[in-house]
């Protein structure tokens, strides 16, 4: 899909080309000009592209360590996961109904009770 969104765009771009060869040389002109403008940014504007190098090395700084952290955090987290297993003797597994008061927490009678219903559904006659 991304291939037919990319050909229709360079379609597109193509189309716009300009077909004339005086028009062609001044679309040329301009972006040779634009190139070097772009080129030449950091001759211009010395103070901000040290800013941004400093700026992009704090950033490289938290992806590296970002990258790391979460590397630790998978091979810690596979090697801890223990296996499942059936429950013991004394274990009762989950049948889906409600648990005992005694195994509710904190929660109060009040909290468990349903806020809204929705009405029920009128009979067709």
């Amino acid at each position: 899909m991304s291939l037919i969104k990319g050909a229709f765009w360079i379609g597109v771009v193509i189309l716009l080309l300009p077909s004339d060869e005086r028009k062609q040389a001044e679309l040329y002109g301009k972006a040779a000009s634009a190139v070097s403008w772009a080129a030449t940014f950091c001759d211009r504007n010395g103070e901000t592209c040290a800013k941004s190098a400093d700026v992009w090395q704090v950033f490289k700084q938290k992806a590296e360590f970002g990258a790391r952290m979460a590397f630790d955090l998978v091979q810690r987290g596979v090697s801890s996961i223990e296996p499942v297993s059936a429950p013991s003797a004394g274990q009762v597994p989950y049948d889906g109904r409600a648990q005992p008061a005694s195994d509710r927490g904190t929660l109060a009678p009040d909290d468990l009770r349903n806020q809204w219903r929705a009405p029920l559904a009128k009979p067709r006659v």
